[in-house]
C-alpha cells in the first residue's frame, strides 16, 4: 500500500502480519505515523497463531490499543 498525505491533523494506523505457517508464528506490526509521514509510534510483536485470519485479528486489536 502507498501512504496518502492527508492536510490537516491526522495520524494514520497501520498494520500487518507476517506468518509462518509451518511452525504456527507470526509476527504483527502497528504503525502510526502523521499528515507528514512522520513515524510516530511502531510496535512489533511476535505471536503464537493458527490461522492468518487470527493473525489479522490480533493485529487490528494491537492497532486498537495504540490509537
Amino acid at each position: 500500500a502507498n501512504w496518502t498525505l492527508h492536510l490537516g491533523n491526522f495520524l494514520k494506523l497501520n498494520y500487518d502480519v507476517a506468518v509462518d505457517k509451518n511452525f504456527s508464528q507470526g509476527t504483527i506490526d502497528v504503525l502510526l505515523r502523521n499528515a507528514h509521514e512522520n513515524l510516530i509510534d511502531e510496535i512489533a510483536k511476535h505471536v503464537t497463531i493458527s490461522s492468518v485470519l487470527q493473525g489479522e485479528a490480533l493485529a487490528i486489536r494491537l492497532a486498537c490499543h495504540v490509537a
